[in-house]
């Protein structure tokens, strides 16, 4: 092992390149950690797209299905045919199925946005609740 000669008997090892950069990059990320965890928890206080308060997490599921739209933290219909307007704060499906778990007078969540059920074409009253031309309005988003 070198050593670095210190006025006095002291020896101070050299460490190499590698072990002097993963220290550095240890020490940077562990500051970093620090000083944003306070920013992160603010940025949950910051209000919706209609001044309401962030939802609760705990109904959001971690990674669905991009094609599902959940409620209560399970799926309760498929979508086909999504278009996103957020500049008129809407999303249209063409179709929504499977939606015999979907309450459509409550909130629910696609890819992350909580929306509200505003109006539809369709089967709403068979057993597996099929809706045509899906308006629903951006109420904010969960992430």
């Amino acid at each position: 092992m070198r050593t670095l000669a210190t006025s006095g008997n002291t020896k101070l090892p050299i460490i190499g390149s590698r072990l002097r950069l993963g220290i550095f990059l240890t020490i940077g990320l562990l500051a970093f950690d620090a000083g944003n965890g306070s920013r992160w928890s603010q940025a949950a206080a910051q209000p919706n797209l209609d001044g309401t308060r962030p939802l609760e997490t705990e109904t959001i599921p971690p990674r669905g299905d991009p094609d599902a739209i959940y409620q209560g933290g399970n799926t309760a219909a498929k979508v086909t045919g999504p278009r996103i307007a957020l500049d008129q704060s809407m999303i249209y499906f063409a179709q929504v199925s499977d939606a015999a778990s979907l309450d459509i007078t409550k909130p629910f969540l696609y890819r992350g946005y909580m929306l509200n059920f505003v109006s539809a074409d369709g089967n709403a009253g068979t057993p597996d609740k099929v809706y045509q031309n899906m308006v629903c309005k951006v109420r904010g988003r969960t992430r």
